[in-house]
């Protein structure tokens, strides 16, 4: 086996096996790897989206494509767990299907989706999503700093008329975002399809958004208002529900004195 190779699997093996985000030290001693070595394949596996940073100080975790052909598990298992019963609640209540989406490392991905149909509900994993052309990529979008927004732009360049009507210079793009924030949702028309999305929220940082999609013609009149106040009820208690698991958390560290 090419010694690299075997190094990096050796590395995502570890990361698998820990609870929480392990930092560089770490892994370079448990596997007794150079630090410069370990940092550049670590480098190499967030760059290939198979490890993700969460901070320097706490370290890394899976990323995104080590889920993506697994089972029993999700890429950010936590926001699913306590997103994945409001979805379904969310998608019994208005007859339409609901995804929750995040972004990460500069892509969107649909993490969790509950799809109304004829015969029930179906849960599906994790797939790839658009930042311009998604209901939840813009609602990231109005949530970042204008630095941030700046960094998308220069990578992505600009959203073309088919991604996003009336965003095809930075202040026509900085107006949509103001009106995003001003309303406190996003949505996303074409002939073909409707969708909005929420914001969830932990430790104060928008972490994903709440959707529903639907025919556009489904969208309209009292159904679209049912929708969108429906929808912006899901993401708050998604977002006491992760506030309440983090507040668990933090009251068993004080009790056992971590």
């Amino acid at each position: 086996m090419i010694r690299s190779i075997e190094k990096a699997m050796a590395i995502v093996n570890f990361v698998a096996e820990q609870a929480e985000p392990v930092s560089l030290g770490k892994i370079a001693a448990a596997l007794q790897l150079h630090s410069a070595t370990c940092a550049h394949i670590v480098e190499t596996l967030c760059a290939g989206r198979y490890l993700e940073k969460v901070s320097r100080k706490d370290g890394y975790i899976l990323g995104p494509l080590m889920y993506l052909n697994t089972s029993g598990h999700f890429y950010k298992e936590e926001l699913v767990r306590a997103a994945a019963p409001v979805m379904t609640q969310l998608c019994r209540n208005v007859g339409e299907s609901v995804s929750v989406n995040c972004f990460t490392n500069g892509r969107m991905y649909v993490l969790y989706t509950v799809v109304c149909q004829d015969d029930g509900l179906m849960r599906i994993g994790m797939k790839g999503g658009m930042l311009y052309s998604s209901a939840a990529g813009r609602l990231f979008l109005a949530h970042m700093n204008e630095r941030e927004v700046e960094a998308i732009v220069e990578e992505w360049g600009l959203p073309d008329s088919t991604e996003w009507e009336n965003a095809q210079s930075r202040s026509a793009l900085a107006a949509e975002l103001k009106k995003i924030r001003a309303c406190g949702y996003a949505t996303r028309m074409t002939a073909d399809m409707a969708a909005v999305s929420c914001p969830i929220f932990q430790g104060g940082v928008l972490v994903a958004g709440v959707g529903v999609y639907l025919p556009p013609e489904r969208f309209e009149g009292a159904h679209r208002i049912q929708i969108i106040n429906l929808t912006n009820e899901a993401g708050i208690l998604i977002t006491k529900r992760l506030y309440n698991r983090e507040k668990m958390r933090s009251d068993l560290a004080k009790m056992t004195g971590d």
